[in-house]
């Protein structure tokens, strides 16, 4: 390997410059930045920075209380813990980060090329097979459709040397590569491990066959096999150390252990030419890949209507030489395997198998099998097997498909008329450069001709891509809210147990003459600056707090709400943050700070820290049957228990229902007098999307737009006299909305102080040890913790092991005796012991081996 990068350093560095080239219009026009909204931004992004701000602030434990109420820290580990390219960013100033996804996607692009020639290169005679299927890997519309969400490009570079170590393996039986490679892609992506597993013991397969071809029996067939499985194994073990613990985590998930897929559910012919199709044209928007198709002309499949298959215009015309193979064995195998993919396909029940979900991740297998059929089809042409009449033939196909795909097109409306011209444009671009490269091959000429069409297509396709997918603009980037000292004020400020709301804030960006309003603190605000809050936008999370996240969440995304403040304070809610002075503060909230740095920061005065003692309870499965504002108002006096028998209650607080508005599209209602200093409830039920203004005397007080189901409450400080509510039944509910009203007294406070009257004092905090003292009175009661409910926490009442359980449909929770206690948590991963153990085993296994193999020698 080393010897065949030293002979190619030039061929490199000529790629490295290409990549510079696509990714140019992003290095100038957004001064470097190529975030995109959405999982690039949320996930990515904001991952990274709480990353980056833990790893400086010394606080990365087993438990992280940014992520929602708190997870285990596995549940993004993949994202940066394990990332090497992460650790990277830790080298430079934190401002860095932003523009260190596109540095780092080319850093990795450009792995990709390199280790893909190297495999190619072991299985070619001649440089320039292994030289065409590098540039096909390095600039798929795979990689680039999957470049933002940065987690998933190591398989470009990692799959390929998997693959080189495969062939070392079958070659001359060395592991050592294979095993580690593995073990690495295991720990620092195990979902592309999972899905890897299966192509690499295929490709496995189809190699030894044509290595050896009539040479071998089935028992050397399989001894072989066995073997290399084995090693597989072995490298799956190195890395158990992450893939035990997270294997447990993720399959108390639902999302990836369910589905709705039938054995023989089948795509139809729509996604068929989706998928076929999109080998022919660059990508254009990322959220509608294939132009030939739009994605609202059918139900589309796989995250933002399927990976497209285009990696240069190249490929689909070298993949017909397959069928003019002389050896009929090898022609004969390639074709089975592709036809083995072709029913993979097909059958959306694949999809699930390779993925765990019905997404098309596993498309890879036809990239890196395109790629390693156009090496072998170059390598045949260098030694000349092919006429010049296969060679027309192999490059016509391609330009009677794009036609016949264009017209399919348009006479059959699947897209919108200016789309149709962009593509017809894109079109034409393709045929021309199918010309030139049929031209290049049927007259044989000087490869350099090849290298400068190929530089051409690169750019073009890179053009492409930026002008349909224009990125969050640099400028929001140099925004005071981004660049703020907010993880070390609260660092400093206080080492309790506690949790932090912050206010949703807003930049104003100019983008084609219009207007564009985009938020900045978003749903993973609380783990982009390292303090512990409410919400998280993750894939993965502690779904044992799923009845309880049911009344934030979406999906994947727990936005922290807009009111909702008594919820909060039950969960020690202390310190609420803002950009906007004028922003409407949450009741209770008193100012503290006001930073030189732009933001202002409020103390509850109904804090709790930690948890206390509940004097009543209600049956868990009960309160599920009611709406969620009744069931928020019944956790302010009752705590929700799997074994209660309780299903009645009396509430003690001042809201008061005044109205119920009727169905419509805009709803109005006029206060009999102005009202100030009160709380509105607003129950939407089923109307995501939903504006609220209030009035005085006509002007305009304040304005609410909202994405927010179930119920809306919000402050009103200053005097109202009509509040409008603007909302579009979407789903035909039919939807009344009842309104509430709350008077801002002394009544709160005083209750919610009588509540949490028995509540934990002399808390000390880390992260994954919690230790406080509590005193009971009267009789047992159960004592509520605002520390999520997950089986690696273990809880000490002086010093003595007990059991918990879930309360408040998220929670832990226990019983006590009237006394005085010492109660301790502590948190493990679970299975960590175990994957440690595993590991560790693995690793002296190889050694062994190794040891014994050299003896041998």
């Amino acid at each position: 390997m080393i010897k065949t990068i030293k002979q190619n350093y030039k061929l490199y560095l000529f790629v490295l410059i290409l990549l510079i080239l696509f990714f140019l219009p992003y290095i100038i026009l957004n001064n470097g930045i190529i975030l995109q909204p959405g999982d690039p931004f949320e996930l990515n992004y904001k991952l990274w920075l709480g990353g980056y701000n833990q790893v400086h602030l010394g606080e990365i434990g087993q438990f992280n209380w940014s992520l929602g109420f708190g997870a285990n820290t596995l549940s993004y580990v993949f994202y940066f813990l394990t990332n090497p390219f992460f650790f990277l960013s830790l080298l430079f100033p934190r401002d860095f980060i932003p523009y260190s996804f596109l540095v780092f996607g080319i850093l990795q692009l450009w792995l990709g090329f390199i280790f893909t020639h190297v495999w190619l290169k072991k299985i070619t005679t001649h440089n320039l097979g292994a030289i065409i299927g590098a540039f096909i890997i390095c600039f798929s519309a795979y990689g680039i459709f999957y470049f933002q969400a940065e987690q998933f490009l190591k398989c470009l570079f990692l799959y390929p040397l998997a693959l080189y170590f495969t062939e070392c393996f079958l070659a001359n039986k060395k592991h050592n590569g294979l095993v580690i490679t593995i073990a690495v892609m295991g720990i620092t992506q195990f979902y592309l491990l999972y899905q890897f597993i299966p192509f690499i013991c295929l490709y496995a397969l189809l190699r030894y066959l044509i290595i050896y071809q009539n040479k071998t029996k089935a028992k050397e067939i399989i001894l072989t096999a066995l073997k290399f499985v084995g090693w597989l194994v072995l490298g799956i073990g190195i890395s158990a150390i992450i893939l035990v613990p997270c294997a447990y985590l993720i399959l108390s998930i639902p999302r990836f252990t369910t589905s709705s897929i039938g054995l023989f559910d089948h795509l139809d012919r729509f996604q068929l030419y989706e998928v076929i199709s999109s080998m022919f044209t660059p990508i254009f928007q990322k959220l509608d890949a294939n132009a030939f198709i739009a994605a609202n002309q059918h139900e589309f499949f796989g995250w933002s209507g399927s990976t497209p298959l285009y990696s240069l215009i190249i490929t689909p015309c070298l993949l017909p030489l397959i069928f003019f193979i002389k050896n009929k064995f090898q022609r004969n195998c390639y074709l089975a395997f592709y036809s083995l993919l072709g029913f993979f396909l097909f059958f959306q029940i694949f999809s699930y198998i390779f993925q765990a979900s019905i997404d098309t991740r596993w498309y890879y297998m036809f990239l890196f099998f395109n790629a390693y059929l156009a090496a072998i089809d170059i390598d045949k042409y260098e030694d000349q097997e092919y006429s010049k009449k296969q060679i027309l033939i192999s490059f016509s196909i391609p330009i009677i498909l794009i036609i016949a795909f264009t017209f399919i097109s348009s006479i059959g409306q699947l897209n919108t008329v200016r789309m149709l011209m962009k593509l017809g444009l894109s079109s034409l671009v393709m045929i021309v450069l199918i010309l030139a490269y049929g031209f290049i091959f049927y007259k044989k000429l000087n490869k350099k001709f090849l290298f400068i069409l190929i530089s051409l297509e690169i750019i073009f396709t890179g053009v492409v891509f930026y002008y349909f997918n224009e990125p969050i603009s640099a400028i929001r980037f140099d925004s005071k809210e981004i660049k703020n000292d907010v993880p070390s004020y609260f660092h400093n400020l206080d080492d309790g147990f506690y949790r932090v709301m912050y206010d949703s804030n807003t930049v104003i960006e100019w983008r084609d003459g219009e207007e564009h309003i985009q938020s900045l603190t978003t749903a993973n605000e609380p783990m982009a600056n390292a303090f512990p809050g409410f919400a998280f936008y993750e894939s993965v999370y502690n779904t044992n707090q799923e009845e309880f996240m049911a009344r934030f969440k979406t999906v994947n995304n727990m936005k922290q709400l807009i009111g909702r403040t008594k919820v909060y304070n039950l969960l020690s809610a202390k310190y609420w943050y803002t950009f906007n002075y004028e922003d409407a503060i949450p009741y209770g909230y008193n100012k503290i700070h006001e930073s030189p740095k732009g933001y202002t920061v409020y103390e509850n005065e109904n804090f709790v820290e930690l948890g206390f003692a509940y004097n009543k309870t209600i049956n868990k499965d009960f309160l599920l049957t009611l709406p969620f504002l009744e069931q928020d108002r019944i956790m302010q006096e009752y705590l929700a228990v799997e074994n209660s028998t309780n299903t009645t209650y009396t509430l003690n607080d001042n809201i008061e229902l005044l109205t119920v508005l009727p169905t419509d599209t805009i709803r109005v209602y006029d206060f009999e007098e102005p009202v100030k200093d009160v709380n509105i409830y607003l129950e939407v039920f089923g109307l995501p999307n939903t504006k609220i203004t209030t009035y005085y005397q006509d002007e305009v007080v304040n304005k609410y737009d909202l994405w927010q189901f179930n119920y809306i409450d919000f402050p009103v400080y200053e005097y109202i006299d009509k509040i409008v509510i603007e909302s579009e039944d979407i789903y035909g509910y039919g939807t009344e909305v009842p309104l509430y009203i709350e008077p801002f007294d002394e009544s709160y406070s005083e209750n919610f102080k009588n509540l949490t009257s028995e509540s934990f004092k002399n808390v000390i905090f880390t992260n994954d040890i919690i230790q406080g003292d509590i005193t009971i009175s009267g009789n047992e009661k159960y004592v509520f913790t605002s520390i999520p409910y997950d089986k690696g926490w273990s809880v000490y009442v002086n010093g003595e092991k007990i059991n918990y359980e879930k309360v408040q449909l998220g929670f832990i929770g226990f019983k006590l005796q009237p006394g005085t206690y010492h109660v301790e948590f502590k948190y493990q991963i679970p299975f960590l012991n175990v994957g440690v153990g595993i590991t560790t085993i693995s690793i002296l296994i190889l050694i062994v081996i190794n040891l014994i193999v050299k003896k041998r020698h």
